[in-house]
């Protein structure tokens, strides 16, 4: 009877753990926090605000996918406005590559059950620290074999992607990938300064949140968008100019500019890669031609008539996801 009460209890414990088979001395459930949302204007966007959480391995919204092939690298995913949701599709294509990938969804470790309505940047500050602590965790554990971390974010997590690329050097990361970043890097703003590869893809129809003759890489945001974060090692940029305090009215650099200033150090790199038939989340489902205001009537929302000069394409065609998925194999050197 002791045995199966002590057999019950240390699967209780198992099924607790979102990644099977971690030490319990593992989780951190002490750096999850329950920050709060204050509306802050009429339109119902809210700022997030106290502290939010970190990397706890054992958080039920934390999936590792194991590979068998010790040799290929882990790829850590970081999430858009939509959650993990965002990442699920390049996570299988990645999967079927052979490589390990962990997913998280920042907003639920946060404790919201959906996705908040507020802007860039609160949604990159949750994100930020998870994707920090996941990577400190990767490269310390010793249960799973994998070569070495490289990291895909995608649009709010694509931002907070380029912004760890001036943070963190290539003996803990060997690569970093953003797709489909926020114009001008809206939320925290874009680096100065460069220290790892970084590799920027933009689906060639990516006019998310543009001028319909636009696109994400050359459309600048205002830089009331961006805010200031006081975070260990976060490097200073565009933002520290520009932002809701300094500056607010005027226009941020944008991508296309920045990348013809900004400085690459200690061995970094920038490249980028267009891919045609592509617009905003390549891998998330059809090609869809389209403005915000097409978007909005499409989830039965009324829209401004501003929003009928906004672009909003998003997905991609077949030939698209698989150039996506190859441009990611190249860079990462598995093939």
């Amino acid at each position: 009877m002791k045995k199966l009460l002590l057999l019950i209890l240390i699967l209780s414990i198992k099924s607790a753990f979102a990644i099977d088979g971690l030490n319990q001395s593992e989780c951190k459930s002490g750096l999850i926090a329950s920050p709060g949302l204050k509306k802050i204007n009429k339109f119902g966007l809210s700022a997030v605000t106290g502290k939010v959480s970190k990397f706890d391995p054992c958080n039920k919204n934390v999936i590792y996918n194991n590979s068998s092939n010790e040799s290929l690298p882990l790829f850590i995913l970081l999430h858009g406005g939509g959650g993990a949701k965002d990442v699920s599709e390049i996570n299988k294509g990645l999967i079927k590559l052979g490589v390990s990938t962990l997913i998280f969804d920042a907003y639920k470790m946060n404790g919201f059950a959906q996705t908040p309505f507020t802007s860039n940047f609160h949604r990159q500050r949750m994100i930020l620290p998870i994707a920090v602590g996941a990577i400190k965790w990767a490269a310390k554990q010793s249960k799973f074999k994998f070569n070495e971390i490289y990291i895909y974010g995608f649009s709010n997590g694509a931002t907070v992607a380029v912004n760890l690329a001036g943070k963190i050097g290539s003996k803990k990361l060997k690569g970093i990938v953003a797709e489909g970043t926020s114009n001008s890097g809206a939320g925290l703003g874009l680096p100065n300064q460069i220290k790892n590869r970084l590799l920027m893809i933009y689906g060639e129809l990516d006019n998310l949140s543009s001028p319909l003759n636009k696109r994400r890489w050359n459309s600048s945001s205002k830089c009331m968008f961006n805010r200031l974060l006081k975070y260990d090692g976060i490097p200073q940029g565009t933002a520290q100019n520009c932002n809701d305090k300094k500056n607010p009215k005027q226009f941020s650099i944008t991508i296309e500019d920045w990348a013809k200033q900004v400085k690459l150090v200690n061995g970094g790199s920038l490249n980028f890669k267009y891919i045609k038939g592509g617009a905003h989340g390549i891998m998330n489902g059809k090609l869809e031609v389209m403005t915000r205001a097409d978007f909005m009537k499409k989830i039965g929302r009324k829209a401004p008539a501003f929003m009928k000069k906004t672009g909003w394409n998003s997905g991609g065609d077949l030939d698209a996801k698989k150039k996506l998925i190859d441009v990611i194999s190249t860079f990462a050197e598995l093939r």
